[in-house]
């Protein structure tokens, strides 16, 4: 025989009182239904009357509102007001009658006595449960009686079962004793049968390998059942963007054995896409070729792995390359390897190199906390310096950086594509030590500092989704970085502008060795992939041109609106923007207007 269940709350826990020769009265309810019959009218008051002059201090204490739009809200009122005098220790309260007298609702008040624990025995709970409970004998000795003390009590206790392998675990008061208003009672445990996981089923069209999804929603067959743990695989299961849930898990029970059931769809997240130029050089009349390529691949030979690799050129001479690949449960384990290379060159100015290798925890709460290494090394193309100065500092130098870091990330997101609700937050911290190498061109500077030195980059992102109404989100961004050594290049710097960072300027047009950029964007879903937007970016930071090794400051802004929208080719994305920069002398202006378009093709 099985039985189903979504969640422990959802659970009937028997927690029952037992008393000897005494009879709780109970007539919040039944008295409520017994009173003369009550109409409905306006500002009805509410005047309550207890049954002895001693227990009229006992409502003093307590507020509520004394006027109500009707007789039904004060009556609700009444019955409000018994049930916190019973869970305060008068056990035997009641409302004996209700009287409607023209615009006043008498409820007639029993208080009767005010309960105290006598004692409350540990009984055949495993005293270790007790100790995490946070239970204490003389909490209960001589002290007044608290239902919401006694209810929470029960829930620590049954979740403490529930994850120990009993999720049909009771608990009640036994051999419970009224002496006057002394209450004696002892907590008795029955825990049921013991409960191991079966394996997890993934249900659905979906093609993934079994031995990578238990490993990776962390449910092997033979462990103790633990309800949190099939919460932990849901949160787990909803960062995979290659999957979709469809329901809330169930789990089924049967001969000792639980079986969770996750049932999912297939999503495509795969994307392939770019466009690639061919152009004459008019000064070498070689062939140029520009553009861009994107490649996304998920769950590799079905079994989680990830690869990406994005080229761009859009200058002579100038190319961008990143690859990526993640390699989730190493060798079977919890561990994530990650491995990233990127590569750029900035025409005949300086080549940069990055190699990263990263091993990634997940965390239970969709998070993830990862420990990587990574080894830059730039190259100074320039044959002429910039600056003939020994005392300046150049504008490009070669140099080795090897760096040590922590990354964590978390996030609540409803849906990882097209989110509605829920946050995002990633923060980056390395530190390393940098060696500058001499060049012909930075050799007479080079002579008069230390070429080793201490470097720190820190980098984070935070968005905020929320929905305004059923079609209409708000996203609110914040990102930034900072870089502190005290020799800074040009081919050190965060690049900033285009669809990433900062609209309305043309991709990587800021350099910067601090910044921060605050996004305000509202979308208009016409259906589950598609939306109309609105957004405002407002940058700050200490950027620095081309050709000058002097910082400045900047506030540059950028304002718009485009569109996404679904076709049979793929996801069309169109923005519409206008940047403004006081250093850089670009004016808020069309004629200075940029437009990012792409088609977007998932498989």
């Amino acid at each position: 025989m099985c039985r189903r269940i979504f969640t422990a709350k959802q659970q009937k826990r028997a927690f029952s009182f037992h008393l000897r020769g005494v009879k709780f009265v109970v007539a919040g309810w039944l008295g409520l239904l017994l009173a003369k019959p009550v109409v409905a009218q306006t500002k009805v008051y509410l005047a309550p009357r207890v049954d002895a002059q001693e227990a009229a201090a006992t409502l003093r204490p307590y507020r509520f509102r004394t006027e109500h739009p009707d007789s039904a809200a004060a009556a609700k009122t009444a019955e409000d007001l018994l049930r916190q005098l019973q869970r305060d220790g008068f056990l035997a309260a009641s409302i004996d009658s209700l009287q409607l007298a023209s615009d006043t609702l008498v409820p007639y008040f029993h208080v009767g006595a005010h309960y105290r624990w006598a004692w409350l025995r540990p009984g055949n709970v495993p005293e270790v449960w007790l100790t995490k409970a946070g239970f204490r004998e003389r909490f209960y000795q001589q002290m007044p009686f608290r239902g919401p003390q006694l209810a929470r009590l029960e829930e620590a206790l049954l979740r403490l079962a529930e994850s120990n392998g009993y999720p049909f675990a009771t608990l009640r008061l036994d051999s419970l004793q009224l002496q006057e208003d002394q209450l004696h009672a002892t907590l008795h445990y029955e825990p049921g049968p013991i409960i191991t996981f079966d394996s997890a089923r993934v249900q659905g069209d979906v093609k993934i390998k079994s031995k990578f999804m238990a490993r990776y929603l962390r449910i092997q067959p033979g462990d103790l059942y633990d309800q949190r743990r099939v919460e932990t695989a849901r949160r787990l299961l909803q960062q995979l963007p290659y999957l979709r849930e469809l329901r809330a898990p169930t789990v089924t029970f049967s001969a000792g054995e639980a079986r969770p059931y996750f049932f999912v769809e297939p999503r495509r997240v795969n994307q392939i896409d770019g466009i690639v130029g061919f152009l004459p050089n008019q000064r070498s009349g070689k062939l140029l070729i520009n553009g861009q390529f994107t490649l996304e691949l998920y769950n590799l030979f079905n079994a989680g792995k990830e690869l990406k690799a994005h080229w761009q050129s859009t200058k002579p001479q100038s190319q961008l390359l990143d690859l990526a690949y993640v390699h989730p449960v190493l060798f079977g384990s919890l561990l994530e390897l990650g491995a990233n290379f990127y590569l750029l060159k900035e025409d005949s100015t300086f080549l940069n190199q990055q190699t990263q290798l990263a091993l990634g925890y997940p965390l239970r709460q969709a998070g993830k906390l990862s420990f990587y290494t990574l080894r830059q090394r730039s190259r100074n193309n320039q044959a002429v310096a910039t600056s003939t100065d020994p005392s300046l500092i150049p504008e490009v130098a070669s140099f080795d950086l090897n760096s040590y870091g922590l990354a964590y990330e978390r996030r609540s997101l409803d849906d990882l594509l097209y989110p509605h609700r829920g946050w995002l937050l990633t923060t980056q911290t390395a530190v390393g030590n940098k060696r500058i190498r001499p060049t012909a061109t930075t050799e007479a500077w080079f002579d008069s500092i230390d070429p080793q030195s201490f470097q720190l980059q820190v980098r984070l992102r935070a968005e905020r989704y929320s929905s305004l109404k059923s079609r209409l989100v708000l996203l609110t961004r914040v990102q930034g970085g900072a870089l502190f050594n005290k020799n800074l290049f040009l081919n050190d710097l965060y690049r900033l502008g285009g669809l990433a960072t900062l609209r309305g300027f043309n991709e990587n047009f800021f350099y910067a060795s601090r910044y921060a950029v605050g996004t305000a964007e509202v979308r208009f879903f016409t259906d589950d992939s598609s939306y109309l937007l609105v957004f405002f970016d407002q940058g700050w930071g200490q950027f620095r041109s081309p050709g000058s090794a002097t910082p400045f400051f900047d506030f540059p802004l950028g304002a718009g609106a485009g569109l996404s929208f679904r076709t049979a080719a793929g996801i069309f994305n169109f923005v519409y923007s206008m940047g403004y920069s006081r250093a850089q002398a670009q004016a808020f202006a069309p004629s200075q207007s940029k437009i990012h378009f792409g088609l977007l093709s998932r498989f």
